[in-house]
């Protein structure tokens, strides 16, 4: 295969779990070729991770945020744990990007463009807008293709479907996360195909080289919800107690709860790789919290999230674990505890193999 230059546009720089890892695992999936991540600054999604007042809270959040944030530097060492990992692992453009007319220059640098995984499609990220760059919109001249992109739960209009389409006609191959989002597309664009996240393209020993281990003896019930939702916490102690060992929380809003005995505040990329990998249970309700206790093949159960499910559904329907998607404390009482993978090992192989084919074979055929 001919060595080729090739640029992804995603979410890559933000200080969110999941973003980041999903973009370290396109780039790592993609390791044969040159391979930069572009460094474009979204305006509005730049705003809601980096800035410590935003248009978009009420006066009370800002103060609010201006006192946690800016006085008591809340936050602030795990924010330090993420520049490193960015440093370490992600290759950037050397110059950063703020706009359309800026993000011309790079039509000179790559041979392929990648629309990247994570929901960059999804115009609540971006004002309420689709935001065309992350559509490659800026040029014209460039090999373009889409792996994972995702809109999340989004349902488009009628106008928004003709803006996707005027500049998706444009790409060679298109593959996106969710279901739900290619059948949206299969009523304006052909050719349309469903992916794996990046992050599941990379076995366990892949993700072990970027892991960085943490100083804990106990067994512990890792406990991780994005928006700290108190019935993974009632869950997760009704695991610690069958399992007789801690419930491990890196979710800040639930660490004053009596049933979290181990709270860590300033987890990283690498530190929450060797937490997975090395969790006696995992209770989520996060896709990406989800994605990593199938790549290290943990026993878990992942919460039901009404306001954005297809993610979830989507990707463990596929492989085999769709009884892990639980919605109350109740369902626990019918719940297979033991997952046995040995069942699932030759499905879930077969979709890594289809994924990182379909994006071996796209760039081979540009």
């Amino acid at each position: 295969m001919d060595k080729k230059k090739i640029g992804i546009l995603t979410f890559h720089n933000v200080y969110n779990y999941g973003g980041t890892l999903q973009a370290f695992g396109l780039m790592y999936a993609l390791r044969q070729h040159d391979v930069l991540c572009v460094d474009y600054i979204q305006e509005a999604r730049d705003e809601h991770y980096n800035s410590i007042v935003s248009k978009n809270y009420s006066l009370k959040q800002n103060i609010k945020n201006i006192i946690k944030k800016g006085i008591f530097k809340e936050g602030v060492q795990k924010r330090k744990a993420f520049d490193l990992f960015f440093i370490k692992h992600l290759k950037l453009t050397k110059n950063k990007y703020t706009s359309s007319e800026s993000l011309k220059e790079i039509e000179n640098i790559f041979d392929i463009l990648i629309s990247g995984s994570d929901q960059i499609w999804n115009p609540f990220f971006s004002d309420g807008i689709i935001d065309t760059n992350y559509l490659l919109g800026f040029t014209s001249k460039v090999k373009k293709m889409a792996y994972a992109s995702s809109a999340g739960s989004y349902s488009f209009s009628k106008e928004e479907k003709v803006i996707l389409a005027k500049y998706l006609k444009e790409y060679t191959k298109i593959g996106v996360r969710e279901s739900f989002l290619k059948e949206q597309l299969d009523e304006v664009i052909a050719g349309v195909d469903t992916v794996l996240d990046p992050t599941l393209l990379l076995g366990a020993k892949d993700w072990r080289t970027v892991s960085k281990p943490l100083k804990i003896k106990d067994d512990f019930v890792l406990l991780y919800s994005f928006d700290h939702n108190v019935t993974c916490l009632e869950i997760a102690n009704i695991v610690a107690k069958k399992l007789n060992c801690k419930v491990l929380s890196i979710c800040p809003k639930l660490f004053n709860n009596k049933g979290v005995d181990i709270a860590l505040n300033n987890v990283g990329p690498s530190e929450f790789i060797w937490l997975f990998d090395n969790a006696k249970y995992v209770v989520t309700n996060s896709f990406h919290g989800t994605c990593f206790s199938v790549i290290f093949r943990k026993n878990f159960v992942s919460l039901y999230k009404k306001n954005n499910p297809y993610r979830v559904l989507n990707m463990l329907k596929i492989m085999g674990l769709s009884d892990r998607v639980v919605k109350t404390t109740g369902d626990m009482a019918n719940l297979n505890w033991e997952i046995d993978y040995s069942l699932l090992e030759e499905t879930i192989e077969k979709e890594v193999r289809r994924s990182n084919q379909f994006l071996s074979l796209a760039i081979e055929n540009i």
